[in-house]
């Protein structure tokens, strides 16, 4: 789920939030952007630049960013992909220049310098990009919005539901599935349906 439980509650069942993604802000290596300070002048010079995403959780990160960081109209254009990987590619090959994606499809690159990362969309530093800047340090009013939940549908059996929800607290709760999250680059989060209103 990329969205608060509120906008999903008529239709569905909230159970738990799983874990947060870890969303990137990239640039392509032959950018001159360098961090995110030179970003914001360039959404705010109204320079034509492209900038890929591939979900709607990305989506919404970048309306977010051009909003925060004041952006001029016509500058900046969105260019959707059906997916993380196509956006990667093409960033890769130089046809768009900035993009928001999760880490996870991008650490590779950007360990071998092909791709610069400049921002992270975490509520917490992630380990081994203590050095990278948070986009809610950046910009104080940043929300987060992209990662995985458990929902049911309307009307499911409350056994079944209290079923899921017994067994997602252990299986949430448990320390090597806590480890594997990280190892997958994202965030593990507290069980409860609570973790799906923070936004």
């Amino acid at each position: 789920a990329s969205a608060n439980s509120s906008e999903y509650s008529t239709d569905v069942v909230p159970i738990t939030a799983i874990r947060d993604s870890v969303m990137a802000l990239v640039v392509s290596e032959r950018s001159t952007i360098q961090n995110i300070d030179q970003l914001e002048k360039v959404l705010q010079s109204g320079k034509q630049v492209n900038v890929g995403y591939g979900a709607p959780g990305q989506q919404m990160f970048l309306e977010q960013l051009f909003e925060l960081a004041k952006a001029k109209k016509g500058g900046p254009t969105m260019v959707p992909y059906k997916g993380g990987g196509p956006v990667v590619n093409d960033l890769l090959g130089g046809h768009i220049e900035i993009a928001a994606v999760p880490l996870s499809i991008v650490k590779s690159h950007i360990d071998a310098g092909k791709i610069k990362l400049l921002g992270l969309a975490s509520r917490s530093h992630f380990e081994g990009y203590n050095h990278i800047p948070l986009m809610k340090n950046k910009y104080p009013k940043w929300e987060e919005f992209d990662g995985f939940a458990v929902v049911a549908e309307k009307g499911t059996d409350k056994d079944a539901i209290a079923w899921w929800s017994t067994f997602l607290k252990d299986y949430i709760s448990d320390e090597s599935v806590r480890k594997d999250f990280t190892k997958e680059l994202t965030v593990p989060v507290e069980f409860g349906t609570e973790n799906l209103e923070r936004t």
